[in-house]
This record gives structure tokens, C-alpha cells and sequence, in this order.
């Protein structure tokens, strides 16, 4: 069974450091990116799972990168991270193709759950117990004749 790949993009390396940290776990495969056009470029190379991006939303080349997913990997969910994080920006996001956006600097939880979502059923969270087989009640026996 092949890990799940998730490509983390932000221009800080420590900032890339720390959210690749958060995100560290055996079931997962990280590829960095500092850059829209890397991002491109290692998203033409192989199968990515999910791209977490950290974009400005002021920036046109943000746009540019979802415009780009949303033509050539649409199964591909993207979760942006967004300093300011107004609900214009959010909403135009999610329009132009954005699964979720999150406030940066984000809590480890929530960005973990994001991962997790955006995965669906294909990969269980790490600490998933297996679903418990439905159980069939007793039959309540009838009463005899008195």
C-alpha cells in the first residue's frame, strides 16, 4: 500500500518546516514547495494527494495556482492557508476551486483534520479503530399458551 502524498507550499522555509512538521506521520508522503511555479512543476511530476497551500490573497500567481488545479487536477483537493483571512478572500477561493480555507498561522489539530477531510474515506485518521460489524439484538422468545 502506497503512503499518501501531500504537497505542502509556502514561501517561508521555516514556516514550510513547521507546517511539514504538523503534518509528519507514517501513512503520509510530504513534498515541499517554496513557490507557485514549483508547486506546478512537482504537480506535473507524480501523483499528489492534497495540496496545502500558503498563499497571499492579494497575490495574482494565488489565483493563477488554483486556475491551474482546477484545469489540470481537479481530484486534487486544495486547502489554502491565508494570513488575512476575510471571508471575501475565503469565498473566493472555495469559488475558484479551494476545498477548504484556513487562517495562518493554524493550530496542528486543525490543520491535521483539514488533511484528514479533504482525504475522505480514502485514509483513515491515525488513531481510526476499524468500524464494529452492526450486531443482530437477541430474539425475545413469545410467550407460550397459559
Amino acid at each position: 500500500m502506497s503512503k499518501t502524498r501531500l504537497m505542502i507550499m509556502h514561501p517561508d522555509p521555516s514556516a514550510l518546516a513547521l507546517l511539514t512538521s504538523m503534518l509528519t506521520s507514517p501513512a503520509y508522503e510530504i513534498v515541499e514547495a517554496r513557490n507557485d511555479r514549483m508547486a506546478v512543476r512537482l504537480m506535473e511530476r507524480g501523483d499528489v494527494d492534497v495540496l496545502v497551500a500558503a498563499v497571499d490573497p492579494t497575490d495574482v500567481e494565488a489565483w493563477e495556482l488554483l486556475s491551474y488545479m482546477r484545469r489540470k487536477h481537479c481530484q486534487v483537493p486544495v486547502i489554502l492557508l491565508l494570513k488575512a483571512h476575510d471571508h471575501g478572500h475565503a469565498g473566493e477561493a472555495t469559488r475558484r476551486g479551494a476545498l477548504m480555507v484556513l487562517k495562518y498561522p493554524v493550530p496542528a489539530t486543525e490543520l491535521r483534520a483539514a488533511v484528514a477531510q479533504a482525504l475522505g474515506p480514502r485514509v483513515a485518521p491515525p488513531t481510526a479503530a476499524p468500524p464494529t460489524p452492526p450486531t443482530t439484538p437477541p430474539a425475545i422468545p413469545s410467550p407460550g399458551p397459559s
